[in-house]
């Protein structure tokens, strides 16, 4: 048997998005969508959140079709009441069909079944990105990790290559939106040579994450060999990230800021990294800081200005910030006007490890 369970589409959680911050012409592409994949459960959902408004005659329409499909596939079974086979293919459509139409209750009570009635790995697998997709769709952090949690039992007892590959692709998306950026980076940086995850998100989308992810956690080297010498990300018409991994590896800090900037535009209405846009700013200007200061040990707040193409009281401020927070380890010397970097203080292992079991003897008295 020939699995499949490709829909719902993560797109359709895309245009919910974009209908919320009142992206042009959003509403009517998501309302089209639900109509066209029959998504009646969806539509009644995002109605009662007040996200679309749909007329009584919309919805009921589309639940007499939804019911006429049920009907159609059912009225398929007794064509062949006695071939176990043909029963079990019916089965599969109608989970399949109620999944895409965002019918959770008779999505999991069907693919449920269907998985009792067929031990395949490879049926769990698709089951469960099925699953993953509907929790991200309708918000449910516990259909998402009771989903991924089966999904990685089915790959560690010998799921296919292919399908091992596109849970690869929800790993690195799921670390994506619990802000794990450095795992979500290499995830879905391995996945690209052989991406097939459609629908979970397009390939320019899985490239310009890594490109996210990449620029936030990986070490120059990974710079290198994930980002920039990478065919899977070269030429994908990702160039506003593209220039600031370049400009940060081979240390071309005029623009920076700019480049910064229109990335950071780019970004700011997508889906899983735009809240993360404001923090994404910030790191990065604290990362190509403390670049900068690694280089030279000790700079003028002008010079390092000019180097930036920014205002000198702008730096000051920004560099003032990040030594308040203890995130540079840097001294400014308001007098001579130059911000000098520091020794970090060594660890006292032994102190951390003697404070770490106070810690653990006072918790277990209080449980106690």
């Amino acid at each position: 048997m020939d699995f499949d369970f490709r829909e719902p589409r993560l797109f359709i959680h895309d245009l919910i998005h974009k209908t919320k911050i009142g992206k042009e012409g959003a509403r009517e592409l998501l309302e089209k969508e639900m109509t066209d994949k029959c998504m009646y459960d969806l539509y009644v959902h995002l109605a009662e959140k007040g996200i679309v408004n749909p007329s009584k005659q919309c919805l009921e329409s589309l639940k007499q079709m939804k019911e006429a499909r049920i009907a159609e596939i059912e009225s398929e079974r007794q064509k062949d009441v006695e071939n176990e086979s043909h029963i079990k293919e019916i089965d599969r459509r109608i989970a399949e069909f109620y999944c895409q139409t965002m019918d959770m209750k008779k999505g999991v009570e069907w693919t449920t079944k269907i998985m009792r009635d067929d031990v395949s790995l490879s049926l769990r697998m698709d089951v469960f990105l099925c699953r993953i997709r509907m929790g991200v769709i309708m918000g449910s952090k516990k259909v998402i990790e009771e989903s991924a949690a089966e999904a990685m039992d089915a790959c560690e007892r010998g799921c296919d290559w292919d399908r091992r590959n596109r849970f690869k692709v929800y790993n690195g998306l799921l670390c994506l939106m619990r802000g794990k950026f450095d795992e979500a980076g290499v995830m879905l940086s391995d996945s690209l040579p052989s991406y097939d995850a459609g629908e979970a998100m397009d390939y320019w989308r899985a490239v310009r994450y890594v490109i996210f992810c990449g620029a936030l956690t990986f070490e120059r080297p990974d710079l290198l060999k994930r980002i920039l010498q990478n065919a899977d990300v070269v030429g994908n018409n990702e160039e506003e990230g593209m220039r600031i991994i370049r400009s940060l590896h081979e240390c071309h800090y005029s623009n920076f800021m700019k480049e910064l900037c229109t990335f950071c535009t780019v970004i700011s209405d997508d889906v899983f990294v735009g809240k993360y846009v404001n923090m994404f700013c910030r790191e990065m200007k604290l990362r190509v800081y403390e670049q900068v200061l690694e280089s030279y040990r000790s700079m003028h707040i002008e010079r390092m200005a000019e180097t930036f193409g920014l205002g000198v009281e702008y730096v000051e401020n920004d560099l003032g910030e990040f030594i308040v927070e203890e995130r540079l380890w840097s001294r400014i010397d308001r007098v001579d006007r130059v911000i000098e970097m520091k020794e970090r203080s060594s660890v006292d292992v032994s102190s951390m490890i003697t404070e770490g079991d106070d810690v653990i003897r006072r918790i277990k008295r209080f449980v106690k």
